[in-house]
């Protein structure tokens, strides 16, 4: 798991209440205090553990 911050991300590439992000193996959050977060980081850990059983390609087309 690597924890990324990218308002710049967040802001242009995904819809517009989108907090985190998780692309395997990077969780990208939208503000530095959010790494603190355990809620959120515990939910993004989720979205990792989910790609990782679905080998992420099926994972993408799972969601979209």
């Amino acid at each position: 798991m690597i924890l990324l911050v990218s308002e710049f991300f967040i802001r242009y590439f995904t819809p517009e209440r989108v907090e985190a992000v998780t692309i395997f193996p990077f969780i990208i959050l939208k503000h530095h205090d959010m790494k603190e977060d355990k809620v959120i980081v515990n939910h993004e850990r989720i979205h990792l553990r989910q790609q990782a059983e679905l080998l992420v390609v099926f994972f993408i087309f799972f969601i979209i």
